[in-house]
């Protein structure tokens, strides 16, 4: 009994996970109900989750109110664009359904699953390096082609994940609206926890691939002051000879 009321138990850890998931879910559904804000709630989303997945987290709502904040503009910026492609693509959907045909209807539908893969594949990384990283969006843009170059493994399978309520709803909308309570309290927030936890290796290999440079680079400029010092010690002894 004395093991359940520490709030250090596995137990109480859980269940304040749990908790810190419904929260975050349910700020998301609100901040994101304005539609064009959605962008910065997701992000913040990330945030909060990565938190978690560090063990970093000591409370979720202000955090989240943080990077909401912090972020907006960059977030909204990529939804809106993100927004824009789905409707491009939505058109093109419309196009193929109602002119195509045969061996033509297959082609297009592969151009544009490989557009949607792409569209997909750059917001997977862009939404968690704004929330985690301070950059300019142009080389948050340029980091993310790279990422899903080197990692389309993984990529793909995070792509999965998150477009998997959507198959879930399209495919078998009774079994989705059965889980609707579940997915009101933990569905965005359960499914962006996964996203991160896939993507946390990556992530960690380029930190630790940064502070070894960081080092490498200190301790360069710091041999490089000594043979200065030495040079000038030398000069200072030949000065002293004469």
């Amino acid at each position: 009994m004395k093991g359940l009321l520490n709030p250090d138990s596995p137990l109480n850890q859980f269940l304040v996970r749990i908790a810190d998931l419904c929260i975050i879910n349910i700020l998301t559904l609100i901040f994101s109900l304005p539609i064009v804000t959605a962008g910065a709630a997701i992000t913040a989303a990330h945030k909060t989750t990565q938190d978690i997945i560090h063990d970093n987290a000591s409370g979720v709502f202000l955090p989240y109110l943080k990077s909401f904040k912090i972020n907006f503009k960059q977030a909204t910026i990529v939804w809106l664009l993100e927004l824009f492609f789905v409707a491009v693509m939505a058109g093109y959907l419309w196009l193929i359904l109602v002119y195509t045909e045969g061996t033509w209807r297959t082609i297009s539908f592969i151009v544009l699953g490989v557009a949607a893969f792409v569209l997909f594949s750059l917001t997977t990384f862009m939404y968690p390096m704004i929330a985690r990283y301070e950059n300019t969006l142009k080389q948050h843009l340029l980091n993310s082609i790279q990422l899903v170059m080197f990692n389309l493994p993984r990529t793909f399978v995070t792509v999965v994940v998150d477009v998997l309520p959507l198959v879930l709803a399209f495919f078998l909308p009774t079994l989705f609206m059965q889980l609707g309570v579940l997915i009101l309290l933990f569905g965005l927030s359960f499914m962006i926890l996964i996203h991160n936890s896939l993507l946390k290796s990556i992530f960690d290999k380029l930190e630790a691939k940064k502070e070894k440079d960081e080092a490498a680079k200190l301790a360069e400029e710091a041999e490089g002051d000594e043979e200065a010092e030495g040079d000038e010690e030398a000069e200072e002894d030949e000065e002293t000879e004469e």
